[in-house]
Formats: C-alpha cells, structure tokens, sequence
C-alpha cells in the first residue's frame, strides 16, 4: 500500500507540501493499524493533488478497502475516535 502511494507521487509532477506529506503518512499509519491488510490504497484528491491549494485548503483523502458495507460500518469507530 505505501508502494501504491509513492508510486503515484512518482507519477504526478504535483508537489505536496511536507507537513501535509507527514500528516498523511501518519494517518496512513493509523489507518494501517485499524485496517491491516484490508487497506488497499489511499488517495490524494482535490487541490492538494493538483498543485492549486491554498493555506485554508482541506485535505480531500480516499480510502480504498476490501471490505463489505457491513465491516467498515463495525470500524467507522475506531476511526472516529468514538
């Protein structure tokens, strides 16, 4: 999964801030621990991924997971802090 993410870094000519760089890689991990190997990717959309951000911009993020409606509805806690 880190593989998928950097290989689309790689790919994109965007360039992301470090402190949002370091803000989703520590999500990632969170989201990691939380989900394991049923985390598949996540993804980088909005103004962040195109280059066109501003200082009150929001991190627009997708997360890709191999899991029914019903299992993620059973994590949506964990991930929420609830």
């Amino acid at each position: 999964m880190a593989k998928n993410k950097r290989n689309t870094e790689e790919e994109s000519n965007v360039c992301v801030p470090v402190t949002i760089k370091m803000l989703l890689d520590q999500y990632i991990k969170i989201l990691q621990k939380i989900y394991g190997s049923h985390l598949k990717t996540v993804i980088l959309y909005g103004s962040y991924a195109r280059g066109d951000y501003k200082v009150d911009s929001d991190i627009d993020i997708m997360i890709l997971l191999d899991l029914s409606d019903m299992d993620i509805k059973q994590y949506r806690h964990e991930l929420s802090g609830e």
